[in-house]
């Protein structure tokens, strides 16, 4: 997946990490931003709610405006990385890294999910997962390659056979 950001300073992206199992690289054209990464061993201690699914991709604690560590002891123990990018500056996040982004200005960033050798199994499980989810939402009687179902099948096995070909 290939996605084009803009932003004005001060906008953010909420903590997560990319769904489907997938690296991704961010390449900053124009303006900074922050990110604030964590490593996949912090996702309990990001949890601060009970009401947030455990394996959830997304988290409400925001790296900008940290809680009180005597209510949430774990954010104490939290090993955050931070890196600024400017125009010109890639950052790599591996599968499962959670990170946060704020724009520092008006900014422009290029960002591209990825499965390679190191995450294919991962990748290749989650979109198996998600195919079976959308088989489940299917009209009851409808012909498989008719269905929501089906037009995801076929996507999954499509972005699935690109991002793990060899590159040319």
């Amino acid at each position: 997946y290939t996605k084009v950001f803009v932003g004005v300073p001060g906008c953010t992206t909420r903590l997560h990490f990319d769904a489907q199992q997938t690296h991704a690289w961010l390449s900053q054209v124009r303006g900074r931003k922050q990110f604030v990464l964590y490593p996949p061993s912090d996702a309990e201690r990001l949890r601060l709610h009970g009401w947030e699914h455990a394996t959830g991709c997304t988290r409400v604690y925001d790296p900008a405006r940290p809680p009180e560590p005597l209510a949430y002891p774990g954010v104490a123990r939290l090993r955050p990385r931070v890196a600024i990018l400017g125009a010109g500056d890639t950052l790599l996040v591996p599968r499962g890294w959670w990170h946060y982004a704020r724009a520092l200005d008006a900014n422009v960033t290029l960002m591209r999910n990825f499965a390679n050798r190191a995450n294919e199994a991962a990748f290749r499980d989650a979109l198996s997962t998600h195919q079976i989810a959308a088989e489940r939402c299917a009209p009851v009687g409808a012909p498989r390659g008719d269905t929501a179902a089906g037009t995801v099948a076929r996507a999954a096995r499509a972005v699935c056979a690109f991002a793990l070909a060899e590159p040319r």
